[in-house]
């Protein structure tokens, strides 16, 4: 039975989630950076730069040009920003001998300050060749 509160997710699969609960869940914590709440996210799904448009949209809403920076570095999907933008950093992270991020907990965010689009200490950019 339909009645509304569920949402057909596109190219995904269906999404079971209650609209109020939905939004709740995918909010950005206080302080959270982009880099740990997209790292977050992305086990809900990815499809374009959906959740760095929802950071965008609701922690720093002045940052308009995000997605063109995030574009210029090649990451066009919010999966790609830990491709080509991002990555962990090994003072963080136990990084196995294949260069591989080790199985283990994500470190909590180190925060950064409101507004802000960077990320926390726990991030490093990709070095360009």
């Amino acid at each position: 039975m339909d009645d509304g509160r569920y949402a057909l997710a596109g190219g995904g699969g269906i999404e079971l989630e209650r609209p109020a609960v939905g939004r709740w869940m995918s909010e950005p914590s206080t302080g959270e950076c982009l880099a740990c709440y997209v790292w977050r996210m992305l086990e809900n799904g990815r499809r374009g730069l959906r959740w760095t448009a929802r950071f965008r949209e609701t922690t720093a809403p002045r940052a308009t040009v995000l997605e063109g920076r995030l574009g210029r570095m090649g990451a066009y999907c919010d999966c790609e920003i830990f491709c080509f933008a991002y990555e962990v950093d090994p003072l963080y992270f136990h990084i196995d001998e294949l260069a591989d991020v080790a199985e283990q907990a994500v470190p909590v965010c180190m925060s950064v300050r409101p507004g802000s689009t960077k990320p926390c200490p726990l991030w490093r950019p990709v070095p360009r060749w």
